[in-house]
């Protein structure tokens, strides 16, 4: 059960690598220091969730691959659905598009959406508190840098994006 945890999290990975061929060029950009801090909150974060060998027999175990798995697919499907717009950091790219099919029908964020279910996934598949430490790290880090992003998307797109966040909402469809 840990090696399919681990490999979900590799294709994830690739996908995220592959998807940087080919993104827009970037007309504006996070400042640097904000950037450092999503990049230490990401790698504290994840540090915490795969720091040391998991539980033998987490209490979690299979619930924790299932949302592991249904976490990663979701990051995927909106990495994807993204396609060149995507960024690795808060940025507007040039002839940047604001999407409103695939996951983001139904949240603004959904590969922060996807990316925090798989780690609460693997906290769970991995029975260490630590990984719950690591998803509220995570949580605390990608809510700060989706608020970036929606500044950044309320000055591209205005009225748009204003209708966009009236009616879906940032992580949790229906909730928050």
């Amino acid at each position: 059960m840990h090696t399919a945890v681990y490999i979900a999290w590799g294709v994830l990975l690739l996908v995220w690598l592959a998807g940087m061929i080919g993104s827009k060029r970037t007309a504006r950009q996070e400042t640097l220091g904000d950037r450092a801090l999503h990049v230490f909150g990401s790698v504290l974060a994840f540090s915490l969730l795969f720091g040391d060998e998991p539980a033998p027999e987490p209490y979690g175990g299979w619930t924790g691959l299932v949302l592991t798995v249904a976490g990663v697919a979701v990051a995927i499907w909106a990495r994807v659905t993204l396609g060149t717009n995507w960024s690795a950091t808060v940025t507007v790219k040039e002839n940047h598009q604001l999407i409103r099919k695939g996951p983001y029908l139904f949240v603004r964020h959904p590969i922060y959406a996807g990316a925090l279910l798989a780690i609460l996934g693997t906290a769970l598949a991995f029975g260490e508190v630590r990984g719950l430490l690591g998803f509220l790290v995570a949580l605390v880090t990608w809510k700060r840098k989706s608020l970036t992003e929606e500044r950044f998307m309320l000055e591209q797109f205005g009225p748009r994006y204003e209708q966009y966040r009236r009616e879906v909402k940032a992580l949790i469809p229906g909730l928050w």
